[in-house]
């Protein structure tokens, strides 16, 4: 407890305003819910474990009692999440959220860097249709959400004073997204899939990808790159467990995010998660069919830069302009 209080809360920080309901509130809320508890321990034994890598034997005992105190409040969780209610929303809407990034932070060598994000998207998902049992419940409760909302809302004026460089390489995400076609719909007469960009879902992960570029370099909400799987929906997590290319596309971009996230020295349990992405994802794009779609290969060589991975041959930057407006940009 005195871990988590001290350290391992910081790293679900999103804004200032989240320390008094993570510091305080959550673990007194926690002597009345164990799934809570058990989710508490489970975090701060994995933070513990990912800091103690000189000490072999210690971050093994951490780790085993991470993994413990997981099963325990996945078990208690489970009984709880069938009655939702106006008391507990907001601890059981916390609960998926840690449970989905002590998840990902798990050291597992036989499990791929991308099946390992398939689990995280869908985790998240989760922890988003608690939410939307009741919106209005979750509002009201003591956590820090309305905050977020009605303190940090959308605004496309972050877009000012980006280096232009960003701006041409992540506007890439809607261009490619204007050419690139999914695949076929059985019954499409003509034989052809949807523009990329006509579809809801992969409109939204593209636009949310975009703006997490904006808030990151503000710094204003800590770890938003989380942010895209609950927007994009169902649909187009399984267009990413399908390893469909323009979602991996979209990913590719997302592993950026993921990269920079972990300069941030508050936040644990991602370390090299971000390149790994990255380098998987623009292995698979190099095979795929849009390859030589126009922007397709900048945005490889502009990602992988990005995350101090070699060039490949044939896979140029994109050509510096002077950045599009913030009219353009949205």
């Amino acid at each position: 407890m005195h871990r988590w209080t001290t350290k391992s809360w910081a790293s679900f920080r999103a804004i200032p305003e989240c320390q008094p309901y993570l510091v305080d509130y959550l673990p007194r809320a926690a002597l009345r819910h164990g799934f809570m508890m058990n989710a508490i321990f489970a975090a701060a034994a994995m933070d513990l474990s990912l800091s103690n890598t000189a000490d072999l034997g210690g971050s093994a005992r951490y780790l085993r009692a991470s993994l413990e105190y997981g099963t325990r409040a996945s078990i208690e969780f489970r009984t709880q999440v069938t009655d939702v209610t106006s008391d507990n929303i907001d601890l059981l809407y916390y609960f998926a959220s840690m449970a989905s990034m002590v998840h990902f932070a798990t050291p597992d060598k036989d499990l791929a860097i991308l099946d390992r994000v398939g689990t995280l998207f869908d985790m998240l998902l989760s922890s988003v249709r608690i939410g939307a049992f009741n919106f209005a419940w979750l509002m009201a409760s003591p956590a820090p959400l309305s905050t977020v909302m009605d303190s940090y809302p959308v605004n496309i004026e972050l877009y000012k004073g980006m280096p232009a460089e960003t701006l041409d390489a992540i506007g890439l995400l809607k261009s490619v997204g204007r050419l690139v076609r999914l695949p076929p719909n059985p019954n499409n007469p003509d034989g052809k899939g949807p523009l990329a960009s006509e579809v809801p879902s992969y409109q939204i992960a593209a636009a949310q990808t975009h703006y997490c570029f904006a808030e990151e370099f503000h710094g204003r909400i800590r770890g938003y790159f989380v942010s895209v799987g609950p927007a994009a929906g169902d649909e187009f997590a399984v267009a990413f467990r399908e390893r469909e290319p323009m979602a991996m596309f979209i990913i590719l971009y997302w592993g950026v995010l993921v990269h920079r996230a972990a300069q941030d020295t508050y936040i644990w349990g991602i370390e090299t998660a971000g390149r790994d992405i990255v380098a998987d994802t623009s292995a698979l794009l190099l095979g795929s069919h849009i390859l030589d779609v126009a922007g397709v290969r900048e945005g490889i060589a502009w990602t992988r830069e990005q995350v101090g991975l070699s060039p490949i041959p044939g896979c140029p930057l994109p050509q510096v302009t002077l950045g599009p407006t913030v009219e353009e940009v949205a």
